[in-house]
């Protein structure tokens, strides 16, 4: 695994879909996702959970609300690859 790519979610069931599907259409190679979801009160889990159902590579992670800093912490633990790159729920990568 070269790239872990570390999302902290934190109520983004509207925007964390759009956000790993272009991490998956950006052209990435020998990647994987870890999201962190960090006591979402939304469906963020549920969003999440189907993700995960069609993508092997997502790693997803549930914690208590601890702030943004602890998901990326978290992230960072559960990742394994040798680069890691961080991107907020509502954001998106280009080709």
């Amino acid at each position: 695994m070269l790239i872990s790519v570390i999302i902290p979610a934190y109520n983004c069931e509207n925007t964390i879909k759009r956000t790993v599907e272009s991490i998956i259409g950006s052209g990435l190679v020998d990647y994987e996702i870890v999201i962190v979801n960090d006591g979402s009160t939304d469906n963020t889990a549920a969003v999440c959970n189907s993700l995960c159902s069609q993508y092997s590579f997502i790693k997803y992670i549930e914690q208590q609300n601890n702030g943004v800093s602890a998901a990326r912490n978290r992230g960072v633990k559960e990742a394994v690859g040798k680069y890691l790159l961080f991107i907020d729920s509502d954001d998106l990568l280009e080709n």
